[in-house]
């Protein structure tokens, strides 16, 4: 017997077998209590049980039983659903309708739309080809979900390591404490975004599933950008309200103190650059630099860099990029992200090392809420929630260079 809430798919088992899967909304909740996603929940329960190679995934085989499809099957006629099936009178998949034809305002794909949505804005979300996404990416070390909208900052203390080395110990003997890791006198909060979906009554028929899949990407393109330029301000220049202080606010330097020979502002040179790269070494090496674009110029367009003609190669070849640091040293060259001026200033170079950096928290529960108020109302109006932050894991692990006098 299904309800609004529960039903039963039937999938491939991995032994050729047809399996039944009871499923009901409360494993949103479930999934949101474990910190993971609906599909990541179902892998867990189900996943041994399926041959994913062969049949496809526990929630690939659930979108197919429950009529789901993501774009038209050219092969079999399998078209995209409307909304007003998704919504009210469920998936016609041929003679008959699947899962839910002993009750007709009783749609199986309602229940799995939520996690449709949210994996198609998770990917936006995190996964690009933007290079200002790819390039964040890769700069957080690490990230962690929670349950709640605050949080506790945890504070890594490490004066002892920058001050002094480890001592030998002797056998059975306690070693010296040189970390020690406590949690702030203060609870972080994690601010709450939606995005909204509304469809018209007279639209339901006309729009499809594929398109609100669309939309939704597209939507959710103009906030990972905005949310991360968010990220990046709070993390370079400190917010008051977050809690965050300002990144490298002691160890800011000029790049005239590396190169007494820079005569104007705004001005670079590679004996600077090598060398504000190679300061504090003992704590950081910096592969990532964030500035504005024509501070990017300056870093690329510094006087002394190597080039073709600098560099004693095999004739005709060059053996290595014409932007390395130093080759000679081993210092790598970082990776640059232009940011706009508005966020991180002109003049000003930011250097981080994306190993220890930046740690990013999400809110999963906040996914959670909008999914339940959606299966419980049987409303026609969707709301994708998402909550994240991201604050200063390291504070040794930035470093900053001004250029100017």
């Amino acid at each position: 017997m299904m309800s609004d809430l529960n039903t039963t798919f039937t999938i491939m088992g991995r032994d050729g077998k047809p399996l039944n899967i009871d499923f009901h909304a409360k494993m949103y909740e479930e999934a949101s209590n474990l910190g993971i996603s609906l599909t990541q929940y179902l892998n867990r329960k189900f996943g041994a049980q399926v041959d994913e190679s062969k049949d496809g995934s526990v929630i690939g085989q659930m979108m197919a039983d429950a009529g789901m499809f993501l774009g038209q099957d050219q092969k079999t006629g399998f078209r995209s659903p409307t909304m007003k099936d998704v919504v009210t009178d469920g998936v016609q998949m041929s003679a008959i309708t699947r899962n839910e034809g002993d009750q007709r305002h009783t749609p199986s794909g309602r229940l799995l739309f939520p996690e449709v949505i949210m994996r198609t804005m998770e990917d936006r979300l995190r996964r690009s080809d933007d290079l200002l996404v790819q390039t964040w990416e890769k700069m957080v070390a690490t990230t962690a979900t929670v349950n709640s909208a605050r949080f506790d900052q945890p504070l890594i203390n490490v004066t002892e390591p920058e001050q002094a080395a480890a001592n030998p110990v002797s056998q059975l003997a306690e070693p010296d404490a040189m970390i020690s890791i406590t949690t702030s006198e203060y609870s972080k909060n994690i601010p709450t975004k939606s995005i909204g979906l509304v469809i018209a009554d007279q639209a339901m028929e006309a729009t499809t599933l594929d398109l609100v899949n669309l939309a939704m990407s597209a939507q959710a393109r103009g906030e990972q950008v905005r949310m991360i330029e968010g990220h990046m301000r709070t993390i370079l220049n400190g917010d008051e309200d977050m809690k965050e202080s300002a990144a490298a606010l002691n160890t800011t330097s000029k790049a005239v103190d590396h190169d007494s020979d820079i005569a104007a502002a705004g001005e670079l040179s590679h004996k600077a650059w090598v060398k504000w790269l190679w300061s504090r070494h003992q704590y950081r090496t910096l592969n990532y630099v964030c500035c504005d674009i024509d501070t990017s110029f300056a870093i690329d367009n510094r006087a002394g860099k190597p080039t073709f003609n600098t560099n004693y190669n095999t004739t005709g070849e060059n053996l290595y990029p014409v932007n390395v640091s130093n080759p000679m040293i081993n210092i790598p060259a970082p990776t640059i992200l232009p940011l706009s001026s508005d966020i991180i200033g002109a003049d000003t170079i930011m250097g981080l090392d994306s190993r220890y950096a930046i740690r990013r928290v999400i809110n999963v529960n906040a996914a959670y809420s909008a999914m339940e108020q959606w299966l419980l109302r049987r409303a026609t109006a969707f709301r994708m929630d998402f909550g994240e932050m991201a604050h200063k894991l390291y504070d040794d692990a930035f470093d900053k260079m001004t250029l100017t006098l």
